[in-house]
């Protein structure tokens, strides 16, 4: 399993890929990348209206990450065994139909297993999207720039319109707004081109899961640069996840308003936006693997500084600077890891970075729970941030000693 050629296009676009294609790849990405932001925001109401013991809150909430965590990597090799268009469209059908039904069995029973199955029919246009961009676009940063753009955009857009959909008409309102939302994505995927040397191919026992191809995954990581972008991705999504959880309980702690925390996360969205269209440029003036180690180290120095900040002002630059750095990283780690995995692995190396963020997404919160718990909030955020540093710290040593991948 050899790597593709690294010098292969990497940061230029003259191959001139159509906007009618790019469009369709970027918006593909975006509607289903922001399909879990917005069922957050409806979920959780629909779990309070069913009167969910608390205990059971959590357990239905974390269901629609079970898949992800389980079967990303399988969703990958389906792309490359039947066709990334092709799996989209069956599993964005069946994302389009799932956020429809959970009006339909208002059941706890139900609901957790609707969670698990949404879930990871709903981010599949996400994992193609990348799959696509490694496949036919060469992996380039411009291409993977425009693409973290576009999520950016439709995760300020989307939130608000099925919030406001619940106050005005209620679960079937809200659950209407993911379906179509899911709907435009599947639409977008349908417009993808088609790949001829797929047309013929494909039985029932297909979409059954292989340990092959969990056991081919393992193997890219022998490949430097794979290695490098997962062990990076753990340590960068660890950080994310603090933003999503501690950070917001530090600002309450300390009397941040409600529109002051939402000025905070649109300023991280906003910049992280204009910021992901500058990767492919960036990554023609810069190694990518050291923009990657740089952008990544100071997200963890920005959110684990957050205590020390003295004031809104402070807060509000920093967790500008934060999104700036996600904005720039995302899209050059897609670019660094689909153009070191040859064609017919692309989905399965996607699948195992997808992997790779939901582990960490699930950890960190309860490990930085558990260091609040023994040293408190403030502590918390020194010990985590000094631990991935140091992992950071770690990376780069092997980097160097294994030369540039």
């Amino acid at each position: 399993m050899e790597p593709r050629d690294p010098t292969a296009e990497n940061q230029t676009v003259s191959s001139g890929v159509p906007w009618r294609v790019q469009i369709a790849v970027y918006a593909t990405g975006a509607f289903s990348h922001s399909l879990n932001t917005m069922a957050n925001v409806a979920i959780p109401l629909w779990i309070v209206a069913l009167d969910t013991p608390p205990a059971l809150v959590g357990l239905t909430l974390g269901a629609r990450y079970i898949l992800l965590v389980v079967l990303s990597i399988h969703g990958g090799a389906l792309m490359d065994r039947m066709g990334v268009r092709r799996t989209m469209i069956v599993l964005g059908i069946a994302g389009v139909v799932l956020h429809m039904a959970y009006p339909l069995l208002p059941w706890l029973g139900p609901l957790i297993l609707l969670q698990a199955a949404a879930g990871f029919a709903g981010a599949a246009g996400w994992l193609g999207s990348q799959v696509f961009i490694g496949q036919y676009m060469k992996g380039s940063a411009t291409y993977t720039g425009r693409l973290s753009f576009s999520l950016r955009v439709c995760a300020l857009i989307g939130p608000p319109v099925v919030g406001i959909a619940w106050d005005e008409t209620g679960p079937w309102g809200a659950f209407a707004v993911l379906a179509l939302w899911a709907a435009a994505g599947l639409l977008a995927a349908i417009a993808l081109p088609r790949d001829p040397a797929l047309a013929a191919r494909g039985r029932a026992s297909d979409i059954l899961p292989r340990w092959r191809d969990y056991a081919d995954a393992m193997r890219l990581l022998l490949v430097p640069a794979i290695a490098l972008v997962v062990a990076v991705t753990v340590i960068r999504h660890s950080a994310v996840a603090v933003q999503q959880s501690f950070y917001v309980v530090w600002l309450d702690q300390i009397g941040t308003s409600g529109v002051r925390i939402g000025l905070l996360m649109s300023a991280w969205a906003i910049l992280g936006s204009i910021a992901s269209l500058t990767a492919g440029r960036l990554a023609r003036l810069f190694a990518d693997h050291w923009l990657v180690i740089f952008t990544v180290t100071a997200q963890i120095v920005l959110i684990s500084a957050t205590p020390l900040l003295p004031n809104y002002g402070a807060l509000l630059v920093a967790m500008a600077l934060y999104g700036g750095m996600m904005g720039v990283s995302q899209p050059l780690m897609i670019s660094l890891m689909t153009r070191r995995t040859e064609k017919g692995h692309q989905g399965k190396s996607a699948g195992l970075r997808a992997t790779a963020n939901q582990v960490a997404s699930a950890i960190m919160p309860l490990v930085m729970g558990l260091i609040a718990a023994a040293a408190g909030l403030e502590a918390s955020f020194y010990i985590v941030g000094a631990a991935l540093l140091a992992a950071m710290v770690l990376v780069t040593v092997m980097l160097l000693r294994n030369r540039a991948p």
